[in-house]
């Protein structure tokens, strides 16, 4: 997913809304979001915190939720600045559909998890 975000922004392919923001990117003659590199930054994120959280003993799963949960986190997020994607009524992206989705999902699955570890 970081490579792929790189790729993105070296093609700029998935560009950002316009912004005047000190970090925008010069695209087509227009400074923009760098959505490419926020989703690298996230990538990175979730890399960080699983092998942080690597030799941590930990319920069967929970690694890879709280990765799947940073990954969403940054998908809500960034593409609330991205200029490309399916546009839902309100200004919401489908992508933020999903992730807020994906993010639920994870929330039930992990008061599940814990909840049978304390009645072990």
């Amino acid at each position: 997913m970081f490579t792929y975000a790189l790729a993105q922004w070296a093609s700029g392919d998935g560009y950002g809304l316009p912004t005047t923001l000190p970090w925008a990117i010069n695209l087509w003659g227009e400074y923009r979001h760098p959505t490419q590199l926020y989703a690298a930054i996230t990538a990175l994120g979730a890399l960080i915190i699983w092998r942080r959280r690597y030799h941590r003993r930990q319920p069967a799963g929970a690694r890879f939720l709280i990765v799947c949960a940073t990954l969403a986190a940054g998908t809500l997020i960034g593409e609330g600045f991205a200029a490309t994607g399916w546009l839902l009524p309100g200004n919401v992206r489908l992508s933020q559909v999903v992730a807020l989705t994906i993010l639920v999902i994870i929330t039930y699955i992990w008061q599940h998890i814990f909840s049978y570890q304390s009645h072990r």
